[in-house]
């Protein structure tokens, strides 16, 4: 079984797709590109939830399943962390490393200098040892890797940094409903009760149908075909069904569903378009799934889908292009490179997009204009343009330098909300989060049901966490709530218990002093009656840490 959605392992996805090819026309261009940009997926990693498919088991046997092997079945991979590449991530990017270093001149990785080429990745541990283990495919000594932090991600993370981005939930879900209530779907649930060997009349949820394949994937990464249990009772009718659930709820959570993903991808677009300019060898990110997505999506891949009306969710598109299988598995990457040609009207850049290691469109510099623009007013252009625009002799719109001025959305296309998000010409979708933040302090749950039923009658809620409900706290429980106070303007509310602020605020002595350079910083946080040490005394315990990290005498 080859075919597992986002949890495709990548040496197991058809590389062999080739959408129309369009050539540079009346160039003359180098054999190797002299600048390439890099958007890759994190490599093959565990399971987040590996309890979750433990209790699946469990809950199937508590249904009435008398299948033997789910009263002892636990997840394969142990108690693991997901922030944790497979060894088979580590060699997915080590292969596709390799690979790049060779289809490059021999000396483009080896002269490696941190000014002339950059390599980010995001916060999440398995994107920077994504990153490291394709430089050390691609034999670079010593590369120098920046993690970005979540807060200032406005690239890889947008969907951590937007509040606007939540405002589709709701109607993911229903379009999810819709296809969970189609002929189709609930044929394969009734197959999968019927293996699962369920009583008359009991059936599995949603949940558990989706899980249990989630289940087989993780059995099939892990090496374990023969022994995987789950993968038993997943029919190709059932798998099938399970990916299309996958693919319509990327396609809208993420993908060209909705206007505004396309929209996030402006910084990101800008950023390639600075590093292209700059005349360095170029940019390499190792990011998420979430950040490939919307980045296809802008450049047309999928705008046939649905004959350009998306995908539909009364019954599964069986020539739809957006297959997370093939575009999305683990380690999916998006390579651009960038030749310096001769063209009819002098020197111009010529660019070729590569997914997953195939061409699929060679566009002109000029043209990256046109498709990064199209999240702003600048560019109208229809899909049925674009295509025009890549097969024309470069159709010029304006210069690179005019898509830094006016990619920030202004007007009616913006659709970041105003005093959440700052567009400016150097920080799109820049965050205000603390400052729409709202705690309440109870010492009475009767207070607590009170004050949610209030709120839920006065706002639209489009986010709720119930914190209290953690198996193993991990946080401060509490009640977290994003809700729409006026025309858009998301406010955060937290609703706990005073003692548990207390405690909380306890804690944050611990991070004080863990943060403190100096034994007298220390006692400033620790206790009120001293004052602040001021600068003298700052440098005097600067001076001590140095000579404790030098092994000098305390």
């Amino acid at each position: 079984m080859s075919n597992l959605g986002t949890k495709t392992p990548y040496d197991q996805i058809s590389l062999d797709f080739s959408p129309k090819r369009i050539k540079p026309h009346d160039s003359k261009c180098p054999s190797t590109p002299s600048h390439i940009e890099v958007l890759a997926r994190h490599g093959a990693r565990h399971t987040g939830k590996p309890s979750s498919l433990t209790d699946l088991a469990s809950d199937l046997v508590k249904l009435g399943s008398p299948l033997d092997w789910l009263e002892d079945y636990k997840y394969k991979g142990g108690e693991v962390d997901a922030n944790q590449l497979l060894p088979l991530g580590v060699n997915e990017h080590m292969g596709i490393g390799g690979r790049v270093k060779r289809s490059l001149e021999s000396s483009f990785f080896t002269d490696y200098n941190p000014n002339l080429m950059r390599f980010n990745s995001t916060y999440v541990a398995r994107a920077g040892q994504s990153a490291t283990s394709f430089l050390q495919g691609a034999a670079v000594q010593s590369p120098f890797i920046t993690m970005v932090p979540v807060e200032e991600d406005h690239m890889m993370r947008f969907f951590d940094n937007c509040p606007a981005w939540d405002l589709n939930k709701n109607k993911i879900d229903n379009l999810v409903d819709v296809y969970v209530s189609s002929e189709e779907f609930q044929s394969a649930l009734k197959e999968f009760n019927e293996l699962l060997m369920l009583p008359n009349g009991v059936n599995a949820s949603l949940s558990q149908f989706t899980s249990a394949f989630e289940a087989c994937a993780y059995d099939l990464i892990l090496g374990d075909e023969d022994a995987s249990m789950f993968c038993s009772v997943m029919s190709e009718e059932i798998v099938q069904v399970n990916q299309y659930i996958t693919d319509l709820t990327k396609y809208y959570q993420y993908g060209p569903g909705f206007e505004i993903n396309r929209n996030f991808t402006a910084h990101l677009f800008r950023d390639v378009v600075e590093s292209i300019e700059r005349g360095d060898k170029g940019t390499l990110r190792f990011a998420h799934a979430e950040t490939v997505i919307p980045f296809l999506s802008v450049i047309g891949l999928f705008d046939t889908d649905g004959r350009g009306g998306g995908l539909s969710p009364k019954k599964r598109d069986e020539d739809r292009v957006f297959k997370s299988q093939k575009f999305f598995p683990f380690a999916a990457n998006v390579i651009v490179e960038v030749y310096d040609c001769e063209g009819a009207d002098g020197e111009e850049k010529v660019l070729t997009f590569l997914v997953n290691e195939n061409e699929v469109n060679t566009v002109r510099g000029s043209d990256l204009f046109l498709l990064s623009c199209e999240t702003a007013e600048v560019s109208s252009l229809t899909s049925a343009d674009r295509e025009t625009t890549w097969a024309s002799k470069s159709f010029k719109v304006g210069s690179w330098r005019s898509f830094i001025r006016y990619c920030p959305a202004q007007g009616k296309n913006n659709l970041f909300r105003k005093g959440s998000v700052k567009c400016a010409e150097k920080e799109l979708c820049k965050t205000l989060r603390d400052l729409d933040l709202v705690t309440f302090e109870f010492e009475d749950p009767l207070l607590i049901a009170l004050c949610f039923e209030i709120l839920e009658k006065k706002y639209n809620i489009h986010g709720l966490k119930n914190k209290y409900l953690q198996e193993t706290f991990k946080g401060p429980p509490n009640h977290h709530m994003k809700l729409d106070i006026k025309n858009g303007w998301l406010c955060k509310v937290k609703m706990l218990f005073r003692d548990i602020l207390l405690t909380k605020k306890e804690l944050h002595k611990f991070y004080d002093v863990n943060r403190a350079d100096g034994p007298f910083v220390v006692a400033v946080k620790l206790f009120k009656c001293l004052e602040d040490p001021g600068e003298k005394q700052r440098d005097e315990d600067s001076k001590y840490l140095s000579g404790l990290q030098s092994g000098g005498e305390e």
